[in-house]
């Protein structure tokens, strides 16, 4: 998970740097941007990475070529997938980016990302903020759960302090100590 993490973080320092323009706020969902244009195709293109490296993970013989496919490896394994409730702390924000994902619905956010991908001149205006805490945050959540994947058999997410999202989080996270020093950890709503 570490290449991705620091990804991750890479695409949040970015982001952070827009809350100097614009402020992280529901009235200003509709504010769109060339930088929420780029961190929504950068943050959507690594959830696919993602999700394929997920997808392996549950079933390795499995080769899902996109996020309808990815849909019932991921809900078989983890139901609760779509609850997981994210926060933008420092800005009192939260969200569940996967809420309306089915086997046939794509998030709104997802719609957003192709349509800015394959006709941004008609629909620059997805490139917008609520569809880039979406797809960050989404990006957040997915990277959980990998994380889940590939540790073994726990039922929770422990990230170093020094290695954490400054301003994602999940609904339900503490921090604490561990062997390997100050830690955040992460519940996800198919362990509570």
């Amino acid at each position: 998970m570490i290449p991705h993490l620091k990804y991750f973080l890479a695409i949040e320092d970015e982001l952070i740097n827009c809350s100097k323009y614009v402020e992280f706020n529901s009235n200003n969902y509709s504010t769109y941007s060339i930088e929420f244009a780029k961190l929504i195709m950068t943050s959507s293109s690594e959830i696919d990475s993602v999700f394929k490296e997920l997808c392996k993970a549950i079933s390795p013989t499995s080769n899902p070529k996109n996020i309808t496919e990815y849909y019932p490896i991921i809900i078989g394994k983890y139901p609760k997938f779509t609850e997981i409730e994210i926060e933008v702390f420092k800005y009192n924000i939260s969200f569940k980016p996967w809420e309306n994902w089915n086997d046939t619905v794509r998030p709104s956010w997802w719609r957003g990302y192709n349509e800015i991908k394959h006709e941004r001149e008609l629909n620059f205006e997805k490139a917008n903020l609520e569809n880039t805490l979406y797809s960050i945050g989404a990006l957040f959540a997915l990277l959980l759960y990998l994380g889940i994947e590939k540790s073994g058999p726990i039922n929770y997410v422990e990230v170093n302090a020094f290695e954490a999202p400054r301003t994602f989080k999940t609904k339900d996270r503490s921090s604490g100590f561990s062997s390997s020093g100050i830690v955040v950890v992460y519940d996800l709503p198919d362990f509570r």
